[in-house]
């Protein structure tokens, strides 16, 4: 039996509490030339209702018997809604600051409304008020502040909210006081005003107790080194294996040039070859290199030197033997000897003929020049 009548007069004083937390005078404001608004809780169907202003009628409604009527000064700039109850007065003024009231199916609500004139918050502003703030300080005391202490007067009740750095929005009082252990890392400061018509944010500072992180490891320049270096690396390979799969020839020569010391081939399609590099001599065509070579002399014939038959020598240029020449070796052709007639001498070449000796001569059949 104690249980149960415990149990219900909890359910009953649970159920006061939230009636009364509705009930009540409710702070309501505006601003002059703004509008009010007032909705009161309604749980059942209206059938009648009348709103008063400090005891005088404002507006009033009846179902099927008073139409909606507005009364005094708010005649013109009030609605009233009949089915929510909700209140709505437009163009206020100062002169209508007071308790507002309204009564449902002939019953007084529980909620009333207290309403008073307020004006907009200023934009506020950061103030360090500590003497001496910087990083190596303890504490600070700051403050978002206005310009003009009578505004802030007129403005509030004032709400205000703080934001460090990139943390998100704190409630706190006007005046803070931040440590270095715990703000040291935050770079900015932001403070903000806010009253239940309006809401301003102050210019963002730079916090006076911010200490410049120590890096430690690779530089932000080494590290974009390395990356640069690593991309450039990554095209090179990307251009060396579309060439071995589109140009394996050219690859292949390159490869096989390197190794014999012979550069990329010319424009013109002539291969130039390296100082050190001997002379390619095919079947075809073969150079006459006196210093490795001897003149074709037999016993009865003599090689044709006339000055038709001459090879062309330029200090700079190479032979000009064509496939088709052979030297003119003929048993009855005697040698045309000259003492004006130069051999053709490569600046490494030893010349054939002097004045003062004469060419051997061998003898035996004619044999070709052997090839270097």
């Amino acid at each position: 039996m104690e249980k149960r009548i415990t149990f219900w007069l909890g359910a009953v004083l649970l159920w006061a509490a939230l009636d009364c937390s509705q009930a009540g005078v409710i702070p309501s404001y505006f601003v002059v030339g703004g509008n009010l608004e007032l909705r009161p809780t309604v749980t059942e169907t209206i059938t009648n209702i009348l709103w008063k202003y400090n005891g005088n009628l404002l507006a009033e409604w009846v179902k099927d018997e008073v139409e909606l009527t507005y009364y005094d000064k708010y005649n013109g700039r009030t609605t009233l809604d009949p089915v929510s109850g909700r209140l709505e007065v437009t163009k206020m003024i100062k002169g209508d600051q007071g308790l507002y009231t309204v009564e449902i199916n002939n019953r007084v609500h529980d909620q009333s409304y207290d309403v008073k004139s307020i004006t907009k918050v200023p934009k506020p502003s950061v103030v360090v008020r500590t003497l001496t703030c910087n990083p190596e300080s303890e504490s600070c005391l700051l403050s978002c502040d206005g310009k003009d202490p009578e505004t802030l007067k007129e403005a509030e009740p004032i709400e205000y909210s703080w934001k460090m750095g990139d943390k998100d929005w704190e409630k706190k009082t006007k005046d803070v006081t931040i440590t270095s252990a715990e703000t040291g890392q935050d770079k900015t400061i932001t403070c903000r005003m806010k009253n239940p018509v309006s809401e301003q944010d102050s210019e963002t500072v730079t916090n006076p107790m911010y200490k410049e992180p120590v890096i430690t490891g690779l530089g932000s320049g080494m590290i974009a080194g390395i990356v640069f270096g690593l991309l450039l690396i990554l095209a090179l390979v990307v251009v060396f294996v579309l060439l071995w799969k589109f140009k394996p020839d050219l690859i292949a020569r390159l490869i096989c040039q390197r190794r014999r010391g012979i550069d990329i081939e010319s424009p013109g399609g002539k291969e130039l070859v390296s100082p050190d590099a001997q002379p390619n001599d095919t079947p075809e065509t073969k150079l006459l290199n006196k210093s490795e070579t001897e003149p074709l002399n037999t016993p009865d014939a003599q090689p044709n030197n006339t000055p038709d038959a001459q090879p062309n020598n330029k200090p700079d240029a190479q032979l000009n033997n064509p496939p088709d020449a052979q030297l003119n070796n003929t048993p009855e052709a005697q040698p045309n000897n000259k003492p004006d007639a130069q051999p053709n001498n490569k600046p490494d070449a030893q010349p054939n003929n002097t004045p003062d000796t004469e060419p051997p001569n061998p003898p035996g059949p004619a044999t070709d020049p052997p090839a270097s």
